[in-house]
C-alpha cells in the first residue's frame, strides 16, 4: 500500500501521536491512502509504552483484537475499504524503523490537520523524505468560523461534527485524526 507511486492524484492523510521529542515518543501513526475512484486505504503503526496509549488504541479495535496488544511492542494494523481492522500483525523493530518503513514515496502529497504545526515536525525527527505538504486547516479556517477548531471532539460546532466525519477510535489517535 505504502510503496505506490507518487502522484498527484493520490494524497495520503497522516496523523501522528507523539514524536516531538525523547520524552514524548511517537506512540501513533497512521497514513490513509485516498486514490480516485478507490476505496480508502489506511494503515496504523503503534507502540504503546503508557497506560493511557494501550487504553486509547484498545478503544478503536474490535474486542476480539483488543486483548492481544502487549506494551512496548510495535503492531501494524491494516484497515480496508469500510474502515475495518483486516489485519493486526506485531512487527520486530522500534517504532521508528517500522514508520520508515510504510513511509510513502518521496513526492508523495501528505495532508494532515494542522500539518504545518506537528506533523511536519515529526516527518522531520524521522528522516523522512521529501513530500508536498497540505495542511487543510488553513483553507478551512478561512472559509468556514466554527467555535473550536479542533479534531479533538464530533461535538456540534467542531469540524468533525461539520463534515461528518466518521469516529473510528477515541479522539487523539492517529487513525482517528487522519
Amino acid at each position: 500500500m505504502m510503496g505506490s507511486t507518487a502522484s498527484k492524484d493520490v494524497w495520503v492523510w497522516v496523523d501522528f501521536e507523539g514524536g516531538m521529542s525523547a520524552e514524548q515518543p511517537l506512540w501513533d501513526a497512521a497514513f490513509c491512502v485516498d486514490r480516485p475512484g478507490q476505496a480508502l486505504e489506511c494503515l496504523r503503526v503503534v507502540h504503546m509504552s503508557k497506560p493511557r496509549h494501550r487504553s486509547a488504541v484498545r478503544k478503536s479495535l474490535p474486542k476480539d483484537q483488543a486483548g492481544v496488544l502487549e506494551m512496548d511492542k510495535t503492531y501494524v494494523m491494516k484497515y480496508g475499504a469500510k474502515h475495518e481492522l483486516d489485519s493486526l500483525t506485531c512487527e520486530p523493530g522500534s517504532m521508528r524503523d517500522v514508520v520508515r518503513e510504510h513511509l510513502p514515496p518521496a513526492g508523495a502529497t501528505m495532508l494532515a490537520w494542522n500539518m504545518l504545526g506537528h506533523d511536519k515536525k515529526v516527518l522531520e525527527r524521522l528522516g523522512a523524505p521529501e513530500y508536498v505538504l497540505l495542511d487543510p486547516l488553513r483553507a478551512f479556517r478561512k472559509r468556514l468560523g466554527l467555535p473550536k477548531n479542533s479534531l479533538g471532539s464530533n461535538k456540534p460546532g467542531t469540524p468533525r461534527h461539520v463534515l461528518k466525519v466518521p469516529l473510528m477510535g477515541p479522539a487523539h489517535t492517529a487513525l482517528a485524526d487522519a
